[in-house]
Formats: C-alpha cells, sequence, structure tokens
C-alpha cells in the first residue's frame, strides 16, 4: 500500500481514452478523434464520433441526460468537498465539531436532492458532470470533519487535485427509501450496484479510516476494497490508499461479522465472495488495510 504512481492500466478515465480516441460510459465505447482528453462533461463537447464514417452531432443537453444514468458521472471535485465543509460549520456552529456524515447528508445534502431530484454531485456540477478519478470508500457514521482532512491530507502535494465519488453525493439522497433501495439495487448482485460501476471507472480507491467507528464493520466498506481487488487495484503499484488513523489496527477483520442496514445486501455480497472463491484472501486484504500505517493519517 503506498501512495499511487501511475493510473488504473485496465480501466480508462475519460482523459486516457481521449487521447486513444475513444471515450467509455457505462459498458459502451464511443469513438471520440481528435478530442481533447475531457476533465469534465462539458469538455466532451458535443459531437460523439463512432467508430465508423458516420458522425453524429448531438445536443450538449442530450449528452449530459446520457451521462447522468452512468454513476461514474457524479463526482465531486476537492473544492466543492471543502465548500461543503464551510456551509456546514455555518450552519451547525459549535455543534459542527461532533457532526458526522449522516447529519451532513440530513441538513445538507438530502433538502438539496429531494428539491432538485437529483444528486448533490449533478446539482453543483450541472453542465459540466465530472468523471470520477479517485473513488472514496470510508463509514458514514465517522466524524465529517476528521473525514474532510483524511481526503484533503492525501492530496495535498498534488497541483492538480482528482475528482471524487462519494457516495452521499453521487446518490440521490432522500427520506424515502425507495428512491434509495432503486440507485443501491438492493435486488441486484452487489456488482451491478452503483457503488461497483463506479468504482472499476476510477484511477484509484481512497480508503478513509476513522477514529469513531470501524470501517470494516460495516458490509458496503468489505465489499467496496473486495471489488477493488477483483478490479486489480491491489495488483497495481499505488492504485490503492489508505488515509486516516489505524485506531482499529491489531485484530483480524472477518467479512461474516460485518454490519449492514439491509441483511439482504449481506447475504448477496457473502454468496459473491464465496463464488469467486476468495473469503479468505477478502479477510486477509481487509485486515491489511485496518493494520496499515498510512503516512497520510
Amino acid at each position: 500500500l503506498e501512495t499511487p504512481q501511475q493510473p488504473n492500466s485496465n480501466l480508462e478515465s475519460p482523459s486516457t481514452a481521449a487521447r486513444r480516441g475513444s471515450v467509455q460510459i457505462d459498458g459502451l465505447e464511443q469513438g471520440a478523434e481528435d478530442a481533447a482528453a475531457p476533465q469534465s462533461a462539458a469538455s466532451m463537447g458535443a459531437i460523439v464520433a463512432l467508430e465508423t464514417p458516420l458522425t453524429w452531432a448531438l445536443p450538449a443537453t442530450w449528452m449530459q441526460s446520457w451521462l447522468a444514468t452512468d454513476p461514474a458521472w457524479a463526482a465531486i471535485s476537492l473544492e466543492q468537498l471543502n465548500a461543503v465543509r464551510e456551509k456546514a460549520k455555518v450552519l451547525l456552529g459549535a455543534k459542527y465539531a461532533e457532526a458526522t456524515m449522516y447529519l451532513i447528508n440530513q441538513l445538507l445534502i438530502q433538502p438539496a436532492c429531494e428539491v432538485e431530484q437529483k444528486s448533490y454531485a449533478h446539482i453543483v456540477n450541472a453542465g459540466a458532470l465530472l468523471h470520477v478519478e479517485v473513488f472514496v470508500s470510508h463509514a458514514w457514521a465517522e466524524n465529517f470533519d476528521e473525514f474532510v482532512n483524511s481526503v484533503n491530507k492525501a492530496f495535498h502535494l498534488c497541483p492538480v487535485k482528482p475528482n471524487l465519488w462519494i457516495c452521499a453525493f453521487a446518490l440521490v439522497q432522500s427520506s424515502n427509501p425507495k428512491v434509495i433501495q432503486s440507485q443501491v439495487g438492493l435486488n441486484e448482485d452487489p456488482s451491478a450496484a452503483p457503488f461497483t460501476r463506479a468504482l472499476r471507472k476510477a484511477e484509484k480507491v481512497l480508503v478513509v479510516r476513522n477514529r469513531a467507528v470501524d470501517l470494516y464493520g460495516r458490509i458496503w466498506c468489505c465489499w467496496e476494497l473486495a471489488a477493488a481487488a477483483e478490479h486489480g487495484f491491489l495488483k497495481r503499484s499505488g492504485a490503492l490508499m489508505v488515509a486516516g488513523p489505524a485506531t482499529f489496527s491489531k485484530k483480524k477483520v472477518d467479512v461474516a461479522h460485518a454490519e449492514a442496514s439491509n441483511e439482504d445486501d449481506k447475504v448477496r455480497i457473502l454468496r459473491h465472495i464465496l463464488v469467486k472463491g476468495s473469503y479468505g484472501d477478502v479477510n486477509k486484504m481487509l485486515t491489511q488495510v485496518q493494520n496499515h500505517v498510512a503516512e497520510i493519517a
């Protein structure tokens, strides 16, 4: 586990795809000859050139709507994450110091999503959606300020900050459980969940630990690392980053003991892991990340 030095070699970012002459959107590949490397949906322009002599001119609004169906296009910038922190400080005052992601979602993210009927990432980046570069794995019961500090420290040496996929901002938050269920895909294989679809298109995965809760006491956090391993992130130098304190180190992790808000999620995740024959390997990985002494903690 070390600071990333190279991008995901198997899964292309939009900028890499553009240099190669194509743009990948949730399994569909569209040629884009002579395209500049896009960092947002707006920079892709309104022209999509197929790998045939035919070229279609598509309205920018249509392109935005198309990209919005791909969870990989629901990232936010580090600057936008910091802006949420500043809003929360003003809103909560002295109570901000104890705020968790749950509270930030309740007071800031969910109300905006329910008004606009879209994710927070799509609200703040309307007309210029951002593609995931770094997938962030974390637990909502963490202290929000500690989380934001850890993410900032992870990239403090980077002159150009990456686009971040953070589930609270990437999904439409709602008080209606059916809205959440329709996105998370509780009735589907976990590999089809938006978390997994976004993760496999990221260049890096950042695991953010905390002092409040055991990250790998939650089944979806376990799944995210298992999925990262399944898609080759742990085999590439620097593709997995670990930040935050190792508060819950010195113990072995067993994914079977992880908790889930929906027990069906846990059953499907464990079944997937067992079918892949990687139960022991997953526990070993989880323990390694749990105990890793992060330089950017």
